[in-house]
């Protein structure tokens, strides 16, 4: 199974998961063999990409966090929530109950899980972005502090301030949220205020625990001291701070802006690794890349020497040496084969050059 961008779809292949609608239906069933009115309407619905069954991917597992179905619903009650602030600055405290409900199932099903690699390609979307991005962020954010040893209580805690870290941003313009040009400084000043809104807006309602609101308010604050809104440093800053800063600046990165298109998930790696120590903690870091991959199960890469090849399986505390399977050579067709860059000898000094659509 491989993931497939929508503009690279064709006719004939064959749907290797279940793709649900905004509403958690099923839209097409898996084994589903694509037509040019499926493709079209994918497009029109606003899927960045499904997964795929072929030969080259034959046997690669594709590991999901939580059921699709539930992070659609995720998804869904956050826009509830934001919405409802939005419309009559009330809401939050309405649908906490089912807040709760919701992070205890996703936690639940996170700590069942005992080798979770974070797949942040599938079902993410053109439009909802601000819902979908502190869902994704939750679930990247889970991962990381999962590994710290925390307890559920507090993995809970830090799962719902990190579904509200862009609250603050329901006071701001939209007009300044969606501008696809350059901020003025005035319209910079203002975004930088928003995690300040969202923190007071939280007080009010009585809403996270005194943790994970200091959270929220500090999720753009850097390690160096050179983040918002205050520019604190290392010391200043609390766990949930830190860890939402280095997610949140991961998902923004893959994801689709109205000033730029979306990084492939290795070259927002590499950001998050050369920035370690200036904006991000080295210690969360670590944590972070050893789960996080830049090169899913399913991903079409080139090779330094030009060989093509889909990534099969990931190597613990090595993102950059996954197992590959090449399917080509000096651009002619190969019989398949796999090859662990992590061991295999003859590859000692060949690297993954970049991901590609096929």
């Amino acid at each position: 199974m491989r993931y497939v961008p929508t503009t690279f779809l064709k006719a004939d292949m064959v749907v290797g998961k279940d793709v649900y609608g905004r509403y958690g239906e099923v839209y097409l069933k898996r084994n589903t063999k694509l037509t040019l009115k499926y493709i079209s309407q994918l497009e029109i619905l606003g899927y960045l990409g499904i997964f795929i069954e072929d030969e080259i991917s034959e046997g690669i597992e594709i590991k999901e966090i939580v059921n699709p179905r539930v992070r659609v619903e995720a998804i869904n009650k956050v826009k509830d929530v934001y919405t409802a602030i939005k419309n009559n600055n009330k809401g939050i405290l309405n649908n906490w109950k089912e807040i709760d409900q919701l992070t205890d199932n996703i936690i639940s099903n996170i700590l069942s899980n005992e080798d979770t690699v974070y797949n942040i390609m599938y079902m993410k979307t053109h439009d909802d972005y601000t819902y979908t991005h502190c869902v994704n962020v939750a679930l990247i954010v889970a991962i990381v502090a999962k590994k710290t040893m925390v307890s559920k209580a507090i993995l809970m805690d830090l799962f719902k301030s990190a579904l509200m870290h862009d609250i603050g941003k329901l006071f701001i313009p939209l007009s300044i949220l969606n501008k696809p040009g350059r901020l003025s400084t005035d319209e910079y000043e203002l975004i930088k205020q928003h995690p300040l809104k969202g923190y007071d807006y939280l007080v009010e309602q009585g809403c996270l625990t005194t943790q994970g609101r200091r959270g929220v308010l500090m999720h753009h604050e850097y390690h160096n001291g050179k983040g918002y809104p205050f520019g604190i440093s290392d010391a200043g800053i609390n766990k949930y701070g830190k860890i939402l800063c280095i997610c949140d600046v991961y998902d923004a990165l893959v994801s689709d802006r109205p000033y730029r298109k979306a990084w492939s998930q290795s070259e927002a790696f590499e950001y998050i690794m050369a920035n370690t120590g200036s904006m991000f903690d080295p210690e969360i870091m670590k944590i972070f890349i050893d789960n996080i991959t830049p090169y899913n199960p399913g991903t079409i890469i080139q090779l330094s020497n030009g060989a093509k090849a889909i990534v099969v399986k990931n190597n613990k505390g090595l993102p950059l040496r996954p197992i590959i399977r090449i399917f080509e050579e000096d651009s002619i067709k190969v019989q398949l084969r796999d090859v662990d860059l992590k061991e295999n000898s003859d590859y000692l000094n060949i690297v993954i050059d970049k991901e590609i659509n096929y």
